[in-house]
């Protein structure tokens, strides 16, 4: 690799740990999940972050979040906003495709293939 462009990663990757990190030393989740287009990068990037991130958590000791790639990348903002707001008359909103394939939402048609989970 070409020098400047390690070291911009490395900056990069040193940024992303510190923003996690202080979401692990507040909140302690079991998992952080990277999307957008961060999930684009792949494994090279996640490897990185989860290589790097104890050095920023306060109590590496402990065990912490994991760190996971999210997998719809840029497609998960979109898709939650389409079930967030997702409309019907018969079933509550909680009840669209993208929370329950058994719903009979409005936006099944639009997206008929919305993720289950």
């Amino acid at each position: 690799g070409d020098a400047d462009c390690v070291g911009i990663f490395e900056t990069y990757v040193k940024y992303l740990c510190v923003g996690l990190a202080n979401l692990i030393n507040i909140y302690d989740p079991d998992m952080l999940v990277l999307g957008g287009g961060v999930a684009h990068a792949g494994d090279f990037l996640l490897d990185a972050v989860r290589a790097a991130l104890g050095d920023y958590v306060y109590c590496p000791a402990l065990s912490w979040a994991r760190v996971e790639l999210a997998r719809m990348g840029n497609d998960a903002g979109i898709i939650w906003n389409l079930a967030a707001n997702c409309s019907t008359t018969t079933t509550p909103r909680a009840s669209c495709p993208a929370f329950s394939p058994t719903a009979n939402c409005a936006c099944s048609k639009r997206w008929p293939t919305a993720p289950r989970w």
